[in-house]
Formats: structure tokens, C-alpha cells, sequence
């Protein structure tokens, strides 16, 4: 899990440089905001079976 939650936070922290470097385009960053929806639903997926 550690290299997926370091993935996460890649994708956040460009998510974030993005968004303060241009805040009217914010709307138009849906593919890393799909892709952080991702890799997010995946780390969740991986805790779950991690608890079984």
C-alpha cells in the first residue's frame, strides 16, 4: 500500500499546483481528478481486503 498512498499523493499535490495556478480552470482538470478518484477507490479496495 505505501507506493499507492504516495501515488495518491502525487496526484493530489499536482491536483492542488494546478488548481492554485489557474483557479477559472479548474473545471477543465477532470482526468487527474478521475484519475485521483481512482487510485483513491483502489487504496480503499486494498484496506478492505488487507482487513479480512
Amino acid at each position: 500500500i505505501p507506493e499507492l498512498e504516495k501515488k495518491i499523493q502525487e496526484v493530489q499535490e499536482k491536483l492542488n499546483y494546478e488548481n492554485r495556478l489557474s483557479p477559472e480552470r479548474v473545471g477543465s482538470d477532470d482526468e487527474d481528478d478521475t484519475e485521483a478518484r481512482i487510485l483513491i477507490a483502489e487504496k480503499e479496495a486494498l484496506k478492505a481486503e488487507l482487513q479480512k
